[in-house]
């Protein structure tokens, strides 16, 4: 007869999406690990960029990094819809494990580029600063380890659509990996085949 479990169900602690990915980052940025390289998480990040140009919603997508953050900017917006959950679309997605893939509308997009998903790198990142001009609406969120610590109310605005996202990565966390610029050359022109019409540009931050 099996010996009885020294543990009970209070004992047993239940980790949020957040807690998992930063007591097990190997699960997550196992790719990045094996290279030993951060150099695709920009890549990884602009899925939602990526998405939006398959439908013609966005030519162009600019990617600047430095030693210690990275940027994106994309002339296509998060939806700043409200959410099931209450909280706008584009917070859900960088803040609830996997809801990224959910609204994925190109699968080939997902399996190619959503290997580390963004909830991942936003919640193993000290720091994310995200705004969103979505259909004449405009809204700004901070994240810190993935957790919404102030976000701005959604105004009308005059704006193009479009989205600006920074990333201030964990390196602690994330093995001391560096962000390689020329790692991430070498990620964009692998994209022409499957994104022919989205022109991407990497630079390094001034």
């Amino acid at each position: 007869m099996p010996e009885e479990s020294d543990y009970d169900l209070d004992q047993i602690k239940v980790m949020t999406g957040a807690e998992h990915v930063r007591k097990r980052p190997g699960m997550y940025f196992r790719d990045c690990f094996e290279a030993n390289s951060l150099s695709f998480l920009p890549i990884a990040a602009s899925c939602h960029a990526f998405d939006e140009a398959v439908d013609g919603h966005c030519q162009s997508l600019k990617i600047e990094l430095d030693q210690s953050k990275f940027s994106l900017s994309y002339e296509a917006g998060m939806s700043l819809l409200t959410h099931g959950s209450g909280l706008p679309v584009a917070e859900v997605l960088l803040t609830k494990l996997f809801a990224c893939a959910h609204t994925k509308r190109h699968r080939e997009i997902e399996g190619a580029f959503c290997i580390v998903p963004i909830v991942a790198i936003n919640v193993a990142s000290t720091r994310c600063e995200l705004t969103s001009v979505w259909q004449n609406k405009k809204a700004s969120f901070v994240f810190e380890e993935g957790k919404t610590i102030s976000k701005t109310e959604i105004v009308d605005c005059l704006e193009d659509d479009q989205t600006q996202l920074r990333f201030w990565p964990d390196f602690e966390l994330l093995n001391h990996l560096e962000l390689d610029y020329k790692g991430v050359i070498e990620h964009v022109s692998r994209l022409g085949d499957l994104l022919p019409e989205l022109d991407i540009c990497v630079a390094e931050m001034s």
